[in-house]
C-alpha cells in the first residue's frame, strides 16, 4: 500500500511533537495517537488536587502551580497550552496581564482566597474585551483557590462550585481535553510537518 509509508512518517512526527511537548501516547495506537485519560482517572485526580490545594491563600505565589496542577488533571501540561501574565492593552488605552491565558479557549481570573469573584469577574470582561475578536476564548475561569465560576461565553452559560466540589465538574471541562488532543497537528501544522 502506497499510503503506509506516508501514515507511518506521520505517526512519528506526531510521536516526536508529543514527546518534545510532554505529551502522553498512546502505546496500543500504531498512529500515535494521544492517550486520553478516562473521566474515572480525571475525577480521580482532581479529587488529589482539591485535597493538596484545599488550604491554599496566596495568588501571586502559587498562581502558576495551581493551573499547572489543575492541569495535569486532565493530562494536559499547563505549559503547552497556557500563557501567564499575558499583557494585554484595556479598551481604555491601559496596559494589563490576564493571569492565565488559553488564546480562543480560555481566560483565567484568580482571586486571593476569601476575595469576592465579582471583582474578577469584572476584571476578565475588561481583558475579553481587550483581545482581538480572534483572540477572544469561548471560556472564562474565575476563582479565589476555594471556588470557581466558569462562563461559558458562547452558548451564555455559567456554572459556580467550590474546590471539594471539582471532581463532581470535571466534564465542564471537557474542552481542555478535546482542544488538547489537536495540538500536535496543530504545531505540525505550524511547522510544515508531514500529515500536517
Amino acid at each position: 500500500d502506497a499510503t503506509q509509508p506516508a501514515e507511518a512518517v506521520e505517526a512519528e512526527a506526531w510521536r516526536e511533537i508529543a514527546r518534545r511537548h510532554g505529551l502522553p501516547i498512546d502505546p496500543q495506537d500504531s498512529r500515535g495517537a494521544l492517550m486520553r485519560l478516562s473521566w474515572n482517572e480525571i475525577r480521580a485526580r482532581a479529587e488529589e488536587f482539591a485535597r493538596e490545594w484545599a488550604d491554599a491563600a496566596y495568588v501571586e505565589g502559587q498562581t502558576q502551580s495551581f493551573y499547572n496542577d489543575f492541569f495535569d488533571v486532565f493530562g494536559v501540561r499547563g505549559s503547552t497550552v497556557a500563557r501567564y501574565e499575558e499583557r494585554v492593552t484595556l479598551r481604555d488605552g491601559r496596559d494589563s496581564r490576564i493571569d492565565l491565558f488559553w488564546p480562543g479557549v480560555l481566560l483565567v481570573e484568580q482571586m486571593g482566597t476569601g476575595r469576592s469573584l465579582t471583582a474578577a469577574r469584572e476584571q476578565a470582561s475588561e481583558y475579553f474585551n481587550g483581545l482581538s475578536e480572534g483572540e477572544r476564548p469561548r471560556y472564562l475561569l474565575l476563582s479565589n483557590f476555594q471556588t470557581f465560576e466558569l462562563l461559558d461565553m458562547d452558548a451564555h452559560e455559567e456554572w459556580r462550585f467550590a474546590l471539594a466540589e471539582l471532581p463532581q465538574h470535571v466534564e465542564l471541562f471537557g474542552f481542555i481535553v478535546d482542544r488538547h488532543l489537536d495540538l500536535p497537528r496543530e504545531i505540525a501544522r505550524r511547522r510544515g510537518l508531514p500529515g500536517a
